[in-house]
């Protein structure tokens, strides 16, 4: 097995890979020449998680997050294809894709919704143009809804905590319908794919299930053993009400792994 290194091991995803995983520490927001320094075996299999990550942190400073997540990425990749044999990782969202009645396949209609969604798929064109003459050692992995008790403050996650510790608080869109796969669980895929090594190409990685925002919230809160107040859950859609991947392609090519939702009280 080749050697694993990560970006963004201190991340929501990334603090759950594996032990075995070494991290390569960069600052995304300096020029290529001095983004970091290389350490690692030349067959080196690189995950790349770091960057400004979710609508409203990009919103926040766009220049920023456009040199951080998309130059700071391509200096990256660049610095990789120079220094390594091994496949190049990046980790990407579903929100790329133009919102769909049916679940979303890898070759559905890209439309990104938000800045932080149109800097991913900049990037993703611009990776898949750098690696053109060698496209096996480009894997894009679009993750669907991550969901847990951990994740930050601005996700659903935070707002189901919100929902289990303040009374008067309300989630709204409870009739959206999203593909939810804890943190745990994304970190220890996207590891086994870059074990093995042979995936390519842009892959959905996702549970293939739909659940509604309610039953998830309903979920996580009878694991805290906390009840709703009347009404605390609203009725009613987002602009995007649903978001369900297709993933056999996934399934495929690794049947194996385990792509069901578990979020967890006590990390």
């Amino acid at each position: 097995m080749s050697e694993i290194i990560a970006t963004g091991m201190s991340g929501t995803i990334g603090s759950h890979l594996p032990t075995s995983v070494s991290e390569l520490k960069v600052d995304l927001s300096l020029p290529r020449k001095t983004i970091g320094t290389w350490k690692y075996s030349n067959t080196s299999n690189l995950i790349h998680l770091a960057g400004i990550v979710g609508p409203s942190q990009v919103k926040k400073d766009l220049t920023y997050s456009y040199r951080v997540n998309v130059l700071g990425t391509l200096g990256l990749a660049e610095l990789f294809l120079e220094k390594s044999s091994g496949t190049f990782y990046f980790i990407s969202t579903s929100h790329v894709y133009k919102k769909d009645s049916q679940p979303l396949h890898e070759n559905s209609e890209i439309e990104p919704l938000s800045e932080y969604s149109e800097q991913k798929i900049i990037t993703e064109q611009s990776l898949i143009e750098m690696f053109s003459s060698v496209p096996s050692r480009l894997c894009i992995l679009r993750i669907f809804s991550v969901l847990d008790w951990h994740t930050p403050e601005f996700t659903l996650g935070g707002a189901i905590r919100k929902l289990c510790n303040e009374q008067n608080y309300n989630l709204q869109n409870g009739d959206d319908v999203r593909d939810f796969l804890d943190p745990a669980t994304i970190a220890q895929g996207i590891f086994q794919i870059a074990a093995e090594g042979s995936l390519s190409g842009i892959v959905n990685f996702c549970s293939g299930t739909g659940m509604t925002i309610r039953n998830a919230a309903i979920t996580m809160l009878r694991q805290a053993g906390k009840s709703l107040g009347e009404g605390q859950i609203l009725s009613g859609n987002s602009e995007n009400p649903l978001i369900i991947g297709n993933n056999e392609r996934l399934r495929k090519e690794h049947p194996n792994l385990d792509l069901t939702w578990k979020p967890k009280l006590n990390r």
